[in-house]
């Protein structure tokens, strides 16, 4: 991991950096996989020309556990719970978010 600069940073950086939750090694393969599956969620219209992040689609997290695993139902259903809790979480923020920048606008 890189070394950051202090003072070099935003206000807002520097606080998600300080922030930022410790990863276990023996749940990184989760947080790879929500990293990647993050990338084929939709997103729904928000008025004035944004859109809201929906939650990742089912489809999606079957399609990666077919391919990279988990395989069997039990491992299955702990890492759609886990995607899913995660996914929860970003969503829920990301609308906080959307919703704080179109306060500012008005």
């Amino acid at each position: 991991m890189r070394k950051r600069e202090r003072g070099k940073e935003s206000a807002a950086t520097k606080q998600a950096l300080d922030n930022r939750p410790t990863v276990y090694p023996d749940n990184r393969w989760i947080h790879e996989a929500f990293n990647l599956l993050n990338n084929s969620r939709p997103f729904i219209p928000a008025g004035m020309g944004g859109a809201a992040p929906a939650p990742i689609p089912f489809e999606a997290l079957d399609r990666f556990a077919a391919r990279f695993g988990p395989h069997s139902v039990d491992d299955f259903e702990r890492f759609v719970n886990l995607v899913t809790a995660m996914d929860n979480v970003y969503v829920q923020h990301q609308i906080k978010e959307i919703s704080k920048k179109a306060k500012a606008k008005k």
